[in-house]
Protein backbone atom coordinates (compact mmCIF):
# COMPACT_ATOMS: atom_id res chain seq x y z
CA UNK A 1 0.00 0.00 0.00
CA UNK A 2 3.03 2.30 0.58
CA UNK A 3 3.75 4.17 -2.91
CA UNK A 4 7.35 5.27 -3.65
CA UNK A 5 8.11 8.85 -4.73
CA UNK A 6 9.82 8.96 -7.79
CA UNK A 7 10.31 11.72 -10.92
CA UNK A 8 9.64 11.18 -14.56
CA UNK A 9 12.46 12.15 -17.19
CA UNK A 10 10.86 12.31 -20.91
CA UNK A 11 13.78 12.54 -23.30
CA UNK A 12 12.19 14.51 -26.76
CA UNK A 13 14.29 14.97 -29.68
CA UNK A 14 14.81 15.04 -33.01
CA UNK A 15 10.87 16.38 -33.45
CA UNK A 16 12.10 18.62 -36.57
CA UNK A 17 9.24 20.91 -36.78
CA UNK A 18 8.34 22.32 -40.35
CA UNK A 19 10.05 19.15 -42.23
CA UNK A 20 7.83 18.13 -44.74
CA UNK A 21 8.01 14.22 -46.16
CA UNK A 22 5.54 13.92 -49.05
CA UNK A 23 3.79 10.47 -48.87
CA UNK A 24 4.18 10.27 -53.12
CA UNK A 25 7.34 10.37 -52.84
CA UNK A 26 8.17 7.74 -50.29
CA UNK A 27 6.11 5.31 -52.19
CA UNK A 28 3.04 5.19 -49.82
CA UNK A 29 5.39 4.21 -47.04
CA UNK A 30 6.06 7.61 -45.30
CA UNK A 31 4.88 10.82 -44.99
CA UNK A 32 5.37 13.80 -42.46
CA UNK A 33 4.59 17.51 -41.38
CA UNK A 34 3.50 19.83 -39.24
CA UNK A 35 -0.30 18.18 -38.48
CA UNK A 36 1.45 14.38 -37.99
CA UNK A 37 4.01 16.16 -35.74
CA UNK A 38 1.21 17.74 -33.49
CA UNK A 39 -0.96 14.34 -33.62
CA UNK A 40 2.15 12.33 -32.58
CA UNK A 41 2.81 14.82 -29.48
CA UNK A 42 -0.92 14.49 -28.60
CA UNK A 43 -0.18 10.60 -28.62
CA UNK A 44 2.76 11.14 -26.34
CA UNK A 45 1.06 12.99 -24.01
CA UNK A 46 -1.75 10.86 -23.48
CA UNK A 47 0.25 7.67 -23.76
CA UNK A 48 2.59 9.40 -20.88
CA UNK A 49 -0.42 10.11 -18.67
CA UNK A 50 -1.59 6.65 -19.08
CA UNK A 51 1.27 4.57 -18.30
CA UNK A 52 2.02 7.04 -15.26
CA UNK A 53 -1.12 7.34 -13.64
CA UNK A 54 -3.02 3.75 -14.24
CA UNK A 55 0.00 1.05 -14.75
CA UNK A 56 2.75 2.35 -12.40
CA UNK A 57 0.37 2.37 -9.49
CA UNK A 58 2.97 1.84 -6.59
CA UNK A 59 4.63 5.07 -7.45
CA UNK A 60 3.53 8.83 -6.63
CA UNK A 61 4.92 11.04 -9.06
CA UNK A 62 4.70 14.35 -8.61
CA UNK A 63 7.55 15.87 -10.85
CA UNK A 64 8.32 15.77 -14.54
CA UNK A 65 11.61 16.45 -16.06
CA UNK A 66 11.34 17.38 -19.71
CA UNK A 67 14.88 17.24 -21.45
CA UNK A 68 14.91 18.96 -24.91
CA UNK A 69 17.93 16.86 -26.84
CA UNK A 70 17.61 19.16 -29.77
CA UNK A 71 16.87 19.30 -33.40
CA UNK A 72 13.14 20.17 -32.45
CA UNK A 73 13.78 22.69 -35.80
CA UNK A 74 14.01 20.69 -38.77
CA UNK A 75 16.64 23.65 -39.99
CA UNK A 76 18.67 25.38 -42.99
CA UNK A 77 21.70 23.85 -43.13
CA UNK A 78 21.16 21.11 -46.21
CA UNK A 79 19.92 21.90 -48.91
CA UNK A 80 17.12 19.22 -49.09
CA UNK A 81 15.63 20.86 -45.94
CA UNK A 82 15.32 24.27 -47.44
CA UNK A 83 13.70 22.60 -50.45
CA UNK A 84 11.38 20.47 -48.39
CA UNK A 85 10.58 22.32 -44.93
CA UNK A 86 8.82 25.06 -44.04
CA UNK A 87 10.99 28.68 -43.69
CA UNK A 88 12.85 28.32 -40.50
CA UNK A 89 10.51 31.10 -38.67
CA UNK A 90 7.42 29.30 -39.34
CA UNK A 91 9.05 25.97 -37.90
CA UNK A 92 10.07 28.05 -34.52
CA UNK A 93 6.51 29.33 -33.66
CA UNK A 94 5.04 25.94 -35.07
CA UNK A 95 6.82 24.15 -32.70
CA UNK A 96 6.85 26.78 -29.94
CA UNK A 97 2.95 26.82 -30.01
CA UNK A 98 3.03 22.87 -29.92
CA UNK A 99 5.51 21.94 -26.96
CA UNK A 100 4.13 24.84 -25.06
CA UNK A 101 0.56 23.68 -25.03
CA UNK A 102 1.96 20.07 -24.45
CA UNK A 103 3.42 21.58 -21.07
CA UNK A 104 0.30 23.09 -20.17
CA UNK A 105 -1.66 20.10 -20.90
CA UNK A 106 1.06 17.62 -18.65
CA UNK A 107 1.27 20.69 -15.92
CA UNK A 108 -2.25 19.89 -14.84
CA UNK A 109 -0.95 15.93 -13.86
CA UNK A 110 2.05 17.07 -12.06
CA UNK A 111 2.99 19.49 -9.27
CA UNK A 112 6.38 20.58 -11.17
CA UNK A 113 7.73 20.52 -14.66
CA UNK A 114 11.32 20.92 -15.29
CA UNK A 115 12.43 21.95 -18.53
CA UNK A 116 16.04 21.22 -19.73
CA UNK A 117 16.63 22.39 -23.18
CA UNK A 118 20.24 21.55 -24.84
CA UNK A 119 20.57 22.37 -28.52
CA UNK A 120 20.79 20.83 -32.16
CA UNK A 121 22.64 20.73 -35.17
CA UNK A 122 20.24 21.47 -37.39
CA UNK A 123 18.92 24.74 -36.34
CA UNK A 124 22.10 26.11 -35.94
CA UNK A 125 22.78 29.40 -38.39
CA UNK A 126 25.30 28.42 -40.92
CA UNK A 127 26.33 25.39 -43.05
CA UNK A 128 29.33 25.16 -41.66
CA UNK A 129 30.09 23.82 -37.72
CA UNK A 130 30.93 26.25 -35.32
CA UNK A 131 32.71 25.49 -32.15
CA UNK A 132 32.07 28.46 -30.50
CA UNK A 133 28.29 29.97 -29.60
CA UNK A 134 26.65 27.03 -30.24
CA UNK A 135 23.89 28.40 -28.67
CA UNK A 136 22.93 30.73 -31.58
CA UNK A 137 20.73 28.57 -33.06
CA UNK A 138 16.95 28.10 -33.64
CA UNK A 139 16.57 25.25 -31.01
CA UNK A 140 17.38 28.16 -28.42
CA UNK A 141 14.90 30.66 -30.43
CA UNK A 142 12.41 27.82 -30.11
CA UNK A 143 13.42 27.20 -26.31
CA UNK A 144 13.34 30.63 -25.27
CA UNK A 145 9.93 31.19 -26.83
CA UNK A 146 8.45 27.68 -25.06
CA UNK A 147 9.67 29.99 -21.58
CA UNK A 148 8.77 33.14 -23.02
CA UNK A 149 5.18 31.85 -23.70
CA UNK A 150 4.87 30.07 -20.00
CA UNK A 151 6.58 32.93 -17.97
CA UNK A 152 3.33 33.13 -16.11
CA UNK A 153 2.53 29.88 -15.56
CA UNK A 154 3.39 28.28 -12.35
CA UNK A 155 5.41 24.98 -11.18
CA UNK A 156 7.19 25.13 -14.19
CA UNK A 157 11.36 26.10 -14.95
CA UNK A 158 13.31 26.94 -17.40
CA UNK A 159 17.11 25.77 -17.58
CA UNK A 160 18.62 26.62 -21.33
CA UNK A 161 22.24 26.09 -20.86
CA UNK A 162 24.54 27.68 -23.52
CA UNK A 163 26.57 24.74 -23.78
CA UNK A 164 25.11 21.62 -26.21
CA UNK A 165 25.17 19.12 -23.07
CA UNK A 166 24.16 19.21 -19.71
CA UNK A 167 24.20 17.23 -16.45
CA UNK A 168 21.27 16.72 -14.45
CA UNK A 169 20.99 15.07 -11.20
Amino acid sequence: KKRTEEQVALLLSDIHGGEIVNKEEMFGLNEYNIDIFKKRLKFLENTLIDIIFNNLSGYKIRKLNLFGLGDWVSGRIHEELIENSDDVITQVFECSHAISEFIINLRQYFDEIFCDFVIGNHGRVTKDVRYKKKYVNWDTVTYKTIELILKNQSGITFRIPRSFFDVVQ
